[in-house]
């Protein structure tokens, strides 16, 4: 026999699961199975992305995101390389097309001071230095 003080003891908050139907259930299921499985592929990158700026850093490069243009000046590509941080200093201060351009060098130094590098200090003495 059944303890179903057990069972609704067992569920906790989540008791009122049981009003629900079998379809109900099982689309929650398959809905959140979706979602576990992109969060955990989300964690795994974020994982590789630790690992492998952590190499890059040890060699004083960042990752760089480098907006290719035509020759009228309109963006036709974004990439993401990785330099060392004086090569990719140069290539943002002088890329001053437009907004995105202003924009994107804003974003990578904020994030270029936060993972610890001196971009004052780089860019003066021109020797790549990480904090």
């Amino acid at each position: 026999m059944i303890n179903h003080l057990s069972l609704i003891s067992d569920l906790g908050p989540n008791a009122d699961l049981l009003l629900e139907s079998d379809l109900w259930l099982d689309n929650c299921r398959k809905r959140l199975a979706t979602e576990l499985s992109i969060r955990a592929a989300e964690f795994d990158a974020v994982l590789k992305a630790i690992k492998y700026k952590a190499s890059i850093q040890q060699n004083n490069s960042v990752a760089a995101r480098i907006i290719e243009r035509d020759e009228y000046g309109n963006a036709i590509d974004i990439s993401i390389e990785i330099m060392p941080i004086s090569k990719a200093l140069k290539i943002l201060n002088n890329a001053h097309n437009d907004i995105a351009d202003i924009a994107n060098e804003a974003a990578q130094r904020h994030t270029w001071n936060l993972d610890g590098y001196d971009i004052e200090t780089i860019e003066s003495s021109n020797i790549p230095k990480a904090g």
